[in-house]
């Protein structure tokens, strides 16, 4: 994958986040909308292993303080079994990004 954005989505998240985006009228969505719109997109068999796809598990450091958590979509979520929301501040945040070894 060449580097062009430092963020990368596969085409089946893209297609359903567009999806979640047209049925939601949250503020935060716009956040999201910016995120995909700037994403590279590749296939799903292209995407490297330590880029945050959606209902990937990442470590995250929050406070120094080590989190385990997945990227899901709004109705999975659950913060105290860590799963993050992508239309969370966080969880935007995240998608597309590589993990840091």
């Amino acid at each position: 994958m060449a580097v062009t954005t430092g963020i990368y989505i596969t085409e089946i998240d893209k297609a359903r986040l567009h999806r979640l985006i047209e049925s939601e009228d949250d503020p935060v969505i716009v956040d999201l909308e910016h995120e995909i719109e700037r994403a590279t997109v590749v296939l799903p068999q292209e995407v490297i292993g330590s880029v945050v796809t959606m209902n990937s598990e990442v470590l995250l450091k929050l406070d120094d303080e080590p989190r385990q958590v997945a990227l899901v979509y709004p109705h999975d979520a659950d913060e105290e079994s860590g799963k993050l929301s992508v239309l969370s501040d966080l969880g935007t945040a995240v998608l597309g990004h590589q993990e840091e070894t």
